[in-house]
């Protein structure tokens, strides 16, 4: 157990619960604005839904797979990856709309945003110790609440633009930012390799 007092002031605790928090809001908004997308690309309803619901499942598929990789990998790693993945994912919202880039869009994309999810908890297990991870896990899982911007963001930003490009250029930007602060989380694999030098 861990005193709040004492993870208000640990500036680690900040940085975890920030990267779970923008990439969870990226997901959230993403997949919440999935069906009127693909509407707006010009399929209609049905294929608007099978597209959405593709997504869903590979979503549900991808957190096995990333909880499969993070078994492989370090999670700080295996977290690494899933931003990296979900940048190029949304990147592909800006090629040409067609059926192909769409279906790529949906499988892609769907089975890399469930990965923060995935790796969440165990992220914070290894950052910060077995012993600690429910005081921790508690404190940073406040910052899911920002998950509700996704929305906000996709709605907004469409409702001036009339396009849904400048909200992925936007989740494209806090995934950047969510990369640069996964630099400064302490590794403790890397710790014990200088150790052992």
């Amino acid at each position: 157990f861990i005193p709040w007092k004492d993870l208000l002031r640990n500036p680690e605790c900040y940085r975890v619960g920030l990267i779970f928090g923008l990439g969870i809001m990226m997901a959230a908004g993403v997949v919440g604005q999935l069906k009127p997308r693909f509407s707006d690309l010009g399929f209609n309803d049905y294929t608007a839904m099978a597209f959405m619901c593709l997504a869903a499942f590979c979503g549900a598929m991808g957190k096995f797979f990333w909880g499969w990789v993070s078994d492989f990998l370090t999670p700080l790693k295996t977290t690494k990856l899933i931003i990296i993945c979900n940048i190029l994912g949304l990147s592909v919202a800006f090629l040409p709309a067609n059926i192909y880039t769409a279906l790529l869009f949906a499988v892609y994309t769907g089975g890399c945003v469930g990965g923060f999810w995935a790796v969440f908890p165990n992220a914070v297990a290894y950052v910060f110790g077995r012993d600690r991870f429910v005081s921790v896990y508690r404190f940073a899982s406040a910052f899911v609440s920002i998950k509700a911007l996704g929305y906000y963001v996709m709605g907004m930003i469409y409702e001036y633009t009339h396009s849904y490009d400048g909200a992925y250029a936007f989740f494209i930007g806090m995934m950047v930012l969510a990369f640069i602060l996964l630099l400064f989380v302490h590794d403790p694999a890397r710790t014990k390799e200088e150790a052992g030098k």
